[in-house]
């Protein structure tokens, strides 16, 4: 007891000395009333330490009733109200508080405060009492415009658009220089689209030539331009404005130029563009509007400017054009444009086009031709237009030899032969111009009307030339007639006109070494074999230089690069014309001597050799091997240059970038198939345009090429295989089992070496399988499971119950070839399905009768991924009403080695797949979503050529979920596989697998947690 009294007697003297020092809401209090108020404040801030806040109120209510009016009790407590959103309690607190201390301007933001957040939380009658505040004098500005923010907010966000603007504007006298309100409520007006009232507030000057005033006037601006409802008006009156006030920006002046434009106002235009004396756009923008309404003298002064102010190549194009345009119309001004200095290299074509055409435009020929003439790599359409410009001229002779160069460059362009040909006629020189006609008869590869025009040319001359033209008078003399000398003479003049058999008759035999030496230049220069016996035996008459050289060319034409090298290496020792050493270089680069071949292609070099075909082409084929691609590309043009043909092009294309080589590839075409009608049987240029097509996307083309190539290289196995595929993608499945089973019959002819570590057997295998594959009409599959939990997450969507748990379900499909619907969208397949399916209650090893039965199309959009789309109409028996499946399954990590697929190589293979299904059925909304992640190893128990048995051991892991709820599970099984119906020619096309499957669900809304899953899978 006397314990009890002492604590008591401490608690009276210490208290009001803690409270004094550390008792705020004591300050100023008697020490016994802060005696008295101690614990009540203690103890509810305790509770409001622990959020206890409704507990807490009565404490500080009770705190009230001992010191009333306390501003520190009555803050907490209002923070308590407002912790337990009791905005009505805490406003009428202030409010009694305010009523004794009406001057406590804390309280009074206090009480803004609580209505702010009242308003926030959604309390109605906080914005009433709000919009009274707004009114009240005592509060201070600052705060009543956060109130104004906050109450005109919550009206517009809902819905009461009207009412928060007209609250705004009631309370715009609350602003300050800033003009913040009046930029909001315009704000709020702009999105709004009240322009007019947007520019009814601008009225008001202070707020016009504020800085938020003109904010307001910019936005209106924009807003004017971009209603598009006949505002165009209004955006001049604001364009003009804001111009008074020197606030556009570069854009805005753009913007208002493009309106001028838009309402034909040009001059105005004008005007305001003129302004921009530095700004190239601008100015190009000037010179653009008055060239377009006919204003050409404005035109200039800007064109002018523009000029000056080039600072890109694109500039300059923009420059060129318009430019181009303005003098086609004033012939004045042509010598500008003929005179002016491209910035850019790579305008020069640009400009000499525009200029050439303006000139042609005027017939100032003169000036047309010098400006071509200046060009530094004329073209051969180059060549041809100066020439046509002489002509234009009347300077018929200056067109002539221009004509006659092309004609030796071009001997095959058959349009610059009618022309020359022409000129020659005109010119009087009838035998010249019969002369190249002649030579170039019959004129293959021309086209009809080319052909029909030098034809014409060539028999209307032939009528009018002396017959013993020396081919001619030689045809019609008998051998016999001439004595020894004449014999010699004539067999110069036969071998002069290519006849090497003739003049081999008319020599004496034996045959000196100057008349082998004659007879070998003859048969070498017609490509026979003949050439190299007549070299030989004159060097063995008398071995020299002459004689040794042209063997060396021989043998290396014939492949025979070794002996060739060793004789150039023999030649190169003393004395040789500098032209062979690019032949000796070329030997030494076919055997691989690339020192030699750079040694020697450098002294044809150094001794200033001539530059022609066979030096690009030779130093084309050096630059590949050393790896300089740059040089070898630049050669290989030079070459081109030269001598244009479609496989140097094709050449080319490899070493140019995508956008060029697309360029050279057209033009091999053009060559190839030009050659081609030249020579149809050739096979070499048949295939070469077939490759080319191919690369082209014209499949259809490139096989009539092949097919065509084949005539003369039938033993090309591969390319059998090649048409075979190229016809299954044209959808011509019987024309590609044609080609098929030629491949697959001579395959282990070409089918010898491993293919990127596939082996000799698989690669074998795989063409079985293509065969198999091509013919297969259908496939059949028959699927049987026993066991819960082994369904897989679509099936109970089908199910008359769909809470039962399903014993047994069976499913028969049949499927068309996918080969055999062929769209745009990818490959479809038409299949119908049979589901039966019986419920646990039902005994195991009763399979059910058909609940469901199904009509569906599967495309697969991907060729070479496992991703399927299915659209499958669905009638459920049991249930007797149909539904509407839409389905997509994909299948990962299951291609190649680790494929379902038959292995040829070793005892077995590892197999794996990760495969996701996800179906919805339209009726009731259902969805299934199942993925699976299988591996397992196939052990190979035997195999031939028509049937194999194999077994397997597999893991896997599943997470399938439906309407229902989700299962999760992981399992084991083996797999026992007969694989038939195979032969030497054909894979195995039936397979017929028993699945014995357990599993354990670590997640699931079934019943049980783990079952084993029987399945019987016969696939034909």
């Amino acid at each position: 007891m006397n314990l009890k009294c002492l604590i008591l007697l401490l608690l009276i003297v210490c208290s009001p000395a803690q409270a004094k020092d550390s008792f705020p809401a004591g300050e100023g209090l008697s020490d016994y009333t802060q005696f008295r108020l101690f614990p009540h404040v203690d103890k509810a801030y305790r509770l409001t330490d622990q959020s206890r806040y409704a507990e807490a109120v009565p404490i500080w209510k009770d705190a009230l009733n001992v010191s009333p009016y306390n501003s520190v009790v009555t803050k907490e407590l209002v923070a308590a109200y407002l912790e337990l959103k009791e905005f009505r309690n805490a406003e009428g607190l202030i409010e009694q508080y305010l009523t004794v201390n009406s001057e406590d301007e804390e309280f009074h933001s206090l009480q803004i405060e609580v209505l702010i957040e009242a308003i926030e939380h959604g309390n109605s009658e906080a914005l009433e009492q709000a919009k009274e505040k707004l009114k009240d004098d005592r509060i201070d500005k600052k705060q009543r415009l956060h109130l104004l923010y906050v109450t005109s907010n919550y009206i517009y966000q809902h819905g009461q658009k009207d009412d928060a603007l007209n609250l705004i504007k009631t309370h715009l006298f609350l602003e300050n220089t800033d003009f913040v309100v009046h930029e909001a409520y315009a704000n709020i007006l702009l999105k709004e689209q009240r322009l007019e009232d947007v520019e009814l507030l601008l009225k008001d000057n202070q707020f016009s030539h504020s800085n938020a005033g003109k904010q307001t006037r910019q936005a209106l601006l924009q807003a004017y331009i971009g209603n598009g409802n006949g505002k165009e008006t209004q955006a001049l009156q604001q364009f003009s404005i804001l111009n008074d006030q020197h606030l556009l920006t570069k854009g805005e002046i753009d913007q208002w130029t493009v309106l001028l434009i838009k309402r034909n106002e040009i001059i105005k235009a004008d005007q305001l563009l003129a302004l921009q004396t530095d700004n190239f756009d601008a100015q190009l923008k000037r010179a653009y509007i008055n060239l377009k309404a006919g204003r050409d003298q404005q035109t200039k002064a800007p064109l002018n400017n523009a000029i000056k102010l080039i600072k890109t190549a694109d500039q300059e194009r923009q420059v060129l054009t318009l430019a181009a345009e303005l003098v086609s119309k004033q012939k004045q001004l042509s010598p500008y444009y003929y005179e002016h200095k491209v910035k850019f290299s790579e305008n020069t074509q640009l400009w000499r086009a525009n200029a050439v055409n303006i000139a042609e435009q005027q017939d100032d020929y003169l000036q047309a031709i010098k400006l071509l003439s200046a060009k530094k790599n004329r073209t051969k359409q180059d060549r041809q237009t100066i020439a046509e410009l002489y002509q234009k001229q009347g300077n018929s002779s200056k067109s002539k030899l221009i004509y006659q160069q092309l004609n030796q460059d071009y001997p095959t362009d058959w349009k610059i032969l009618a022309n020359y040909s022409y000129l020659l006629i005109e010119s009087g020189q009838q035998n010249v111009a019969y002369e190249h006609l002649i030579k170039s008869y019959p004129f293959k590869g021309a086209t009809t009307v080319e052909a029909e025009t030098l034809k014409s040319y060539m028999f209307e001359l032939a009528s009018g030339l002396d017959n013993n033209e020396l081919e001619r008078q030689l045809l019609t003399l008998p051998n016999t007639s001439f004595n020894k000398s004449e014999r010699q003479q004539l067999a110069v003049l036969w071998l002069q006109v290519g006849y090497c058999d003739k003049a081999q008759n008319l020599y004496s035999k034996p045959y000196s070494r100057k008349n082998m030496l004659n007879l070998g230049h003859c048969f070498k220069q017609s490509g026979s074999v003949y050439a190299y016996d007549y070299f030989i035996q004159a060097d063995q008459l008398r071995s020299g230089s002459d004689t040794q050289i042209e063997l060396a060319y021989i043998e290396a034409e014939s492949g025979q690069s070794q002996k060739a090298f060793n004789r150039w290496l023999m030649l190169t020792t003393g004395a040789l014309d500098n032209k062979h050493y690019l032949q000796a270089a070329q030997t030494a680069l076919s055997v691989e001597d690339i020192t030699k071949a750079k040694l020697w292609l450098n002294q044809y070099e150094n001794n200033n050799g001539e530059k022609k075909l066979a030096y690009w082409n030779l130093k084309a084929q050096l630059s590949k091997k050393t790896g300089d691609n740059n040089s070898a590309l630049m050669s290989l043009q030079q070459a081109q240059n030269i001598e244009p043909t479609a496989q140097r092009l094709i050449q080319i294309a490899a070493l140019q970038s995508p956008e060029q080589a697309a360029i050279s590839r057209n033009q091999a075409e053009v060559l190839l198939r030009s050659a081609l009608r030249a020579d149809p049987e050739n096979s070499r240029l048949s295939q070469e345009l077939g490759y080319l097509l191919l690369s082209q996307q014209k499949p259809q083309e490139a096989i009539l090429h092949f097919e065509n190539s084949l005539k003369g290289m039938p033993d090309n196995y591969p390319m059998y295989q090649q048409i075979s595929y190229l016809y299954l993608q044209n959808n011509d499945k019987a024309m590609a089992r044609v080609w098929s089973d030629k491949a697959t019959d001579n395959m282990d002819y070409y089918i010898t070496e491993p293919v990127n570590g596939v082996s000799v057997e698989q690669l074998k295998f795989n063409k079985r399988r293509y065969n198999e594959q091509l013919n297969r009409e259908y496939n059949l599959n028959f699927d049987l499971w026993y066991g819960k939990n082994s369904v897989p997450a679509y099936l109970p969507v089908a199910a008359d119950n769909k809470e039962d748990n399903y014993a047994n379900y069976w499913l028969l499909s049949l499927e068309s070839n996918p080969d055999k619907y062929q769209t745009a969208l990818g490959d479809v397949a038409v299949y119908g399905r049979l589901f039966g399916q019986n419920s646990s209650n039902q005994r195991v090893g009763s399979p059910g009768g058909v609940d469901m039965f199904g009509l569906g199309a599967r495309l697969a959009p991907f060729e070479n991924q496992s991703f399927y789309l299915y659209l499958e109409p669905q009638y459920h028996l049991n249930l007797d009403q149909a539904d509407l499946m839409v389905r997509a399954t994909a299948s990962f990590f299951s291609t190649g080695k680790y494929s379902s697929e038959w292995h040829s190589d070793g005892n077995g293979w590892t197999e794996q797949e990760l495969y996701v299904d996800a179906a919805y059925w339209s009726k009731d909304g259902d969805h299934a979503v199942t993925s699976k992640y299988s591996i397992g190893h196939n052990f190979k128990l035997s195999s031939s050529f028509d049937q194999a048995w194999t077994i397997k051991p597999y893991a896997l892991l599943q997470a399938s979920g439906n309407d229902l709820g989700g299962v999760s599970s992981v399992g084991a099984g083996l797999e026992f596989s007969l694989w038939s119906n195979g032969s030497e020619t054909m894979a195995y096309s039936r397979k017929s697998t028993i699945k014995l499957e357990f599993t354990e669900a670590f997640k699931t809304y079934l019943d049980d947690d783990h079952g084993i899953g029987l399945t019987a899978r016969l696939t034909w």
